[in-house]
């Protein structure tokens, strides 16, 4: 998100906007408590029921990629350390 609309005092969205997206976005969590997969929280989800629910979309993962490799990178050295 854009620092500045992030900071700015104007609101960018009315209330009724905004809670019609939350709304809108628990509606895949419902699913999961109602299904057959019965999940109550984000711990319970296997990595096939992540790439399902929580698509990350192409910007968020060009975000994550190169500090998923440096938290690897740190994981492999607190290892080395350790033994």
């Amino acid at each position: 998100m854009n620092y500045r609309k992030l900071r700015s005092t104007v609101a960018l969205e009315s209330s009724a906007y905004f809670r019609k997206r939350i709304l809108r976005a628990r509606d895949p969590v419902r699913s999961l408590r109602r299904g057959k997969e019965r999940i109550y929280a984000n711990a319970q989800m296997s990595s096939r029921l992540i790439r399902k629910y929580c698509d990350l979309g192409t910007e968020a993962e060009h975000l994550l990629e190169p500090r998923a490799h440096i938290a690897e990178a740190i994981q492999h050295r607190r290892l080395d350390r350790t033994f």
